[in-house]
């Protein structure tokens, strides 16, 4: 499962749900430990799970984590489905992969206006610890302020609505991914994508109804949390600047999330 020995992940998982904490937790130990006292319940970060004592004497690599990380990532439904969890479990993860997901839909935000791509940045900066919790509200709310002005420039102008809504949407999804958390992290993911399909859902007798396309992209946008999966600079992960470790991790790590796409691809079509 996830390419995680069976024995220990017998020992950790067995019958209990899978969540991305456990399966963190079953990536970073080995088999020959299995005879020892382990912990079996995991750690409130991914940071504590990597550097963990257990980890160490297993010589377990970040990447080694991340790629069952990723594997579960692309197990899940959609990628809101996926970051919901990953928030839940480590918020600082869930904001770095919600990040990731608002980054692709920033280029619907029209030329000069800067507030969405700062408050992104803000928010992976909080994230590293150089940036404040006050500087991080202060970013959402502009970028919330900017999807107001285009909500309202979208409410005068019929041609062009399509367009100021869908930047309204990406600010709104850059607000969400300033606020550590699980909701606002699914909401992040959720906004990004409606911009992503130029959609916005409408109300039909009471019930919610998605314009064709919104479903795939939720799904497409799996590979992009996958991704900021390995790219969450946790403490292993921060070498000095122009680390070749750092860089022969991640390519590794990337190249470990493709395969196991395509894995989990073909054996559900099979």
């Amino acid at each position: 499962m996830y390419g995680i020995d069976k024995r220990v992940w017998s020992k950790v998982v067995g019958k209990k749900p899978i969540t991305p904490e456990l399966v963190a937790l079953a990536a970073s130990l080995c088999p020959e430990i299995l005879s020892e006292r382990l912990r079996t319940k995991p750690y409130g970060y991914l940071s504590w799970t990597e550097n963990s004592p257990l980890a160490t004497q297993c010589g377990t690599s970040v990447v080694q984590i991340r790629n069952a990380l990723a594997a579960w990532v692309m197990d899940q439904e959609d990628a809101i489905k996926a970051i919901a969890p990953l928030a839940e479990w480590d918020s600082k993860l869930g904001m770095w992969c919600a990040c990731a997901v608002v980054e692709t839909a920033l280029k619907y935000i029209p030329p000069g206006e800067p507030r969405p791509q700062r408050a992104i940045k803000t928010a992976r900066a909080w994230v590293v610890g150089r940036a404040t919790g006050k500087e991080g509200i202060e970013s959402g709310r502009a970028s919330q302020s900017a999807a107001s002005l285009y909500y309202g420039e979208a409410a005068k102008w019929d041609e062009d609505r399509p367009a100021w809504v869908r930047a309204g949407r990406v600010a709104e999804a850059a607000r969400m991914a300033t606020i550590p958390g699980r909701a606002s992290a699914a909401k992040a993911v959720e906004y990004a994508a409606m911009a992503l399909v130029g959609s916005t859902p409408s109300n039909e007798g009471g019930v919610t109804v998605w314009v064709e396309g919104i479903d795939d992209e939720n799904v497409r946008l799996r590979e992009v949390v996958a991704q900021g999966v390995f790219s969450y600079p946790t403490l292993r992960t921060r070498p000095p600047s122009g680390s070749v470790e750092l860089h022969n991790a991640l390519v590794a790590g990337v190249v470990g999330a493709a395969v196991g796409a395509l894995t989990i691809h073909f054996a559900r079509r099979s």
